[in-house]
């Protein structure tokens, strides 16, 4: 399974309790970022699902695409510093907007890749790509 290790420009603050001390506030910058699993995408998409009262009276199960994203970026990091994933809903809100943009980013640059590598294995050894 790829994975990539990114800097976080601002970092994930956590703090740091030292037996006989006040605790220390540590800034973790280094993120390792993994490939989805199917697992993932399944889990992610669960997540995303509420129940809702509709206007018709009835129940209906909707999802938020939004929350989904979410949800697998939380799944795709292996850890940030110390702090291990899959990073909670609670971990990914501490992380500064900054952070959050280029964490996104580097995440879809993983996703790119591996969809780039899965079309390039079709066509190898082909002169004509199939249509």
């Amino acid at each position: 399974m790829a994975t990539i290790t990114i800097t976080l420009p601002k970092g994930l603050k956590t703090l740091r309790h030292v037996q006989g001390a006040e605790a220390v506030e540590v800034r973790h910058t280094e993120a390792v970022l993994r490939e989805l699993t199917t697992g993932d995408m399944i889990a992610a998409a669960e997540a995303a699902e509420k129940c809702v009262l509709g206007d018709d009276g009835a129940y209906h199960l909707v999802q938020s695409p939004g929350r989904a994203g979410i949800e697998l970026l939380c799944r795709q990091v292996v850890r940030i510093g110390e702090v291990e994933g899959p990073l909670t809903l609670d971990e990914l809100l501490k992380l500064e907007r900054e952070d959050f943009v280029f964490l996104q980013a580097m995440a879809s640059q993983l996703d790119n890749a591996g969809a780039e590598a899965m079309r390039g294995a079709t066509e190898r050894g082909r002169d004509h790509p199939a249509s």
